[in-house]
């Protein structure tokens, strides 16, 4: 039967006759291929073609081919919602409710029931209801019994005559839904399944060979959390059952042990998350401890005391980098390292396995996940430094490797991570220079961080980074602390971790900053400039202080008419004598010898005039008492814009270091000296101002012993000492517009600027 399907393609209803007839000609094309071994018989021999053909037909298409259907019929699966599932387990031609509902065990579920459950006889005191009991027991056999009605009368299915026309519609379009999911998960699901199995059963070389293309879909299916899965147990069982077929195709380890090597699988792995792991359908997580299945595969692949062939260890090693991920060693699991480092050997030579190839930048990402954690010192035989400069041994006569597989060594997990990892790429970085200059020489990045860790504060990381830049560079010198310069471009990919997270590796790129800035004297103007840029773009925008002039505002009045003072009237003299006003003293102050005052009288307030109230404009009257008012409001500062700064007042403290032998010049000092006074001095987290007056003190110290830079400090430092403020100017090309103005920087900067009048003495 031919269905349409929406994109237009034809699928086809195959019965369960057809499906067992497949099965059973893939089991004899199995057994047809396992005739061949390309061991012992020559591929070209006439007699050999048809195995040949077989086991290749067998092994590369259609086990690629059962991959691919068993990947893209479980994200059907995965599409599938809570209330498919419930559709799935009713039978044909019922009313599925989504209301309702279906539990796990294909009981309605009633919510009238539920609300019943909730129900309580009322407490008399607290101390419960004494006729409940009764109550309580003649509740639940009703409830039995409705239960077991409805139980029969799912299984049996609603009349059609109970339905309505609606309902009855509604049915028909559940039937039709209830195929297609059938169809996927008893049909096309089971049924790839099924093959998968039928394949590496037929025989254990053939199921072998095929390990490396249908082993991955396996192992995510039977670690999914989809629900359709994880609600269906049939489901998960055949998926369990499918993933023990293929470890027992592990033939250097006994069949008894392969439910041992599957469960250790499916704890190794997890489905990873949306968006996570860069894509990766599967994430290794840490073993739990104590873990037996893991232990026993261990144990089994270390006991063998050989290499398993490129297809075993491809399927068994998730359990390996489980072993070695997290800060706990699980017990029976200590010789994960050993069998890792006994299969790297798969990785070049004469015994080059390509599926053991791909693997290697994940064995690495394994080895650098132990080397960060303390534990990676109990492994002593082979130690982690061996076990990564194991994976990347192999001469220039083999296939190069390509940047993908040194990424891990280069980034956080490696050169910026922990100490022991920081070690174990500069060894590995080594390895790699001896044989692949190409390949140095064409990606900046190995430079850089090679460069970078040859100034590291740990004495074993740095003499690790020395050695390999010398073979970088090509030169030997007997003075480990003489270094040839790097490429003029070695300070655009420092800039980024001056600031980084990791303090030894901030350190670190600001002596080699600094050190590299002496070994290109003709760019040393350009590199600082760049420098101070980093600073200011990472410096917040404070708050500025304008000053009012002293005189009023010219609109001091009020738009609202002020009352007028009424003038005096002209007395006219009648000739008698004038009233005289008694002076008064200080005792009549104080009311002593006053006499006794007499009340007035008091007037109709009727026949008084009312005085109008003066009225001021409130913001004109607030502005005669302001005397600075704010233009600008101050921008928020953050954690990573102060270590951003620290970073470049770090590396310019670097430069007056005397093994850095950066010598600035003129133009150049006055640039930095400006900078630090009008920026460093003035910035507002306190760790900062402290390191950029220690640096300017250095740099003067180092660099302001002639006339024409003391003829320029000292004028700079004696203005900035009177009035605080600085003349922009001595910027030169760098930013002026978040050059701090308010009286706060200015007494910040008449403050560092006395240490600095110290060196210049």
């Amino acid at each position: 039967e031919d269905v349409n399907s929406e994109d237009n393609s034809i699928s086809f209803a195959i019965s369960n006759a057809i499906q067992e007839s497949t099965l059973s000609l893939i089991s004899s094309l199995g057994g047809i291929g396992a005739s061949f071994d390309s061991e012992i018989d020559d591929r070209d021999d006439p007699e050999m073609k048809p195995y040949v053909f077989a086991q290749t037909l067998c092994t590369k298409h259609i086990a690629s081919r059962f991959s691919e259907a068993l990947a893209k019929y479980l994200e059907e699966l995965s599409k599938l919602a809570n209330k498919d599932v419930g559709l799935y387990k009713t039978p044909i031609g019922s009313l599925f409710r989504e209301d309702i509902g279906v539990g796990t065990n294909g009981e309605a579920q009633n919510p009238e029931n539920s609300e019943k459950k909730k129900h309580g006889g009322k407490s008399r005191r607290g101390k419960g209801d004494f006729g409940a009991s009764i109550e309580d027991e003649e509740w639940e056999r009703q409830m039995r019994k409705e239960l077991a009605q409805k139980k029969a009368s799912s299984e049996a299915g609603p009349s059609r005559s109970s339905l309505s026309a609606k309902e009855k519609e509604t049915v028909v379009r559940q039937d039709q839904e209830r195929q297609r999911i059938t169809d996927v998960l008893d049909g096309k699901f089971s049924r790839a399944l099924a093959s998968i199995r039928s394949l590496c059963l037929s025989d254990i070389e053939i199921g072998n060979s095929s390990l490396p293309s249908v082993s991955k879909p396996v192992l995510e299916c039977a670690v999914s959390q989809c629900i359709a899965i994880q609600e269906i147990q049939s489901l998960q069982i055949q998926c369990i059952e499918t993933l023990t077929a293929l470890a027992s195709c592990v033939y250097e380890i006994d069949e008894e042990y392969a439910p041992y090597m599957a469960r250790s699988l499916i704890v190794s792995c997890k489905a990873a998350k949306d968006g996570s792991s860069d894509g990766q359908a599967l994430v290794v997580s840490a073993l739990p401890s104590p873990c037996e299945a893991a232990s026993c595969t261990i144990t089994e692949m270390d006991d063998l005391h050989d290499q398993l062939s490129g297809s075993s260890f491809s399927f068994l090693f998730p359990v390996v980098r489980a072993a070695l991920t997290g800060p706990r060693t699980t017990p029976g699991c200590e010789g994960a390292l050993r069998v890792l480092e006994r299969h790297a050997h798969l990785l070049s030579g004469e015994d080059m396995d390509p599926v053991v190839v791909s693997l290697r930048k994940d064995m690495a990402i394994a080895v650098l996940e132990l080397l960060s954690h303390d534990r990676s010192l109990q492994f002593v035989d082979p130690t982690p430094y061996e076990a990564i400069v194991s994976c990347y041994r192999c001469d220039d006569l083999e296939p190069a490797l390509i940047s993908a597989e040194i990424v891990p060594l280069l980034d956080e997990r490696g050169a910026l991570g922990t100490t022991y990892c920081r070690l174990g790429s500069m060894m590995a970085l080594g390895a790699i220079a001896k044989n692949h200059q190409k390949l140095c020489q064409k990606n900046p990045l190995i430079e850089n961080r090679v460069w970078l860790n040859c100034f590291d504060e740990n004495d074993r990381v740095r003499e690790a980074a020395r050695t390999t830049w010398s073979i970088l560079t090509g030169g030997a010198s007997d003075d480990p602390n003489v270094l040839l310069p790097p490429s003029p471009m070695y300070a655009v990919p420092l800039l980024p971790l001056l600031h980084h997270s990791n303090a030894s590796v901030a350190k670190a790129a600001a002596e080699a900053y600094a050190h590299g800035v002496g070994k290109h004297p003709v760019s040393i103007e350009k590199n600082l400039q760049k420098l101070c840029s980093t600073y200011i773009s990472n410096y917040p925008a404070t708050a500025e202080d304008k000053k009012q002039s002293s005189a009023l505002p010219s609109p001091l009045v009020s738009k609202t008419p002020i009352a007028v003072a009424p003038s005096k009237k002209k007395l006219i003299s009648t000739g008698l004598p004038k009233k005289t006003t008694k002076k008064t003293t200080a005792l009549s102050i104080s009311g002593i010898g006053k006499p006794k005052a007499k009340k007035k009288a008091v007037k109709n307030s009727a026949l008084l005039k009312p005085k109008e109230e003066r009225t001021f404009d409130r913001t004109i009257l607030e502005n005669q008492f302001i005397s600075e008012k704010k233009v600008a409001e101050a921008e928020k500062d953050s954690f990573n814009k102060v270590e951003s700064r620290r970073g470049v007042i770090r590396t310019i403290s670097s430069c007056t270091e005397k093994s850095a032998e950066v010598q600035l010049g003129f133009e150049t000092l006055k640039l930095i000296a400006g900078f630090l006074v009008v920026y460093g001095l003035a910035d507002g987290n306190d760790e900062v101002r402290g390191e950029a007056r220690n640096a300017l003190r250095d740099i003067v110290a180092t660099n302001g012993d002639s006339e024409e830079a003391i003829a320029f400090l000292l004028p700079l430092f004696e203005s900035v000492l009177s009035s605080g403020v600085t003349d922009e100017s001595v910027l030169g090309p760098l930013s002026t517009e978040k050059v701090p103005k308010n009286t706060v920087a200015a007494d910040r900067r008449k403050e560092g600027v006395v240490v600095a009048l110290g060196s210049v003495a």
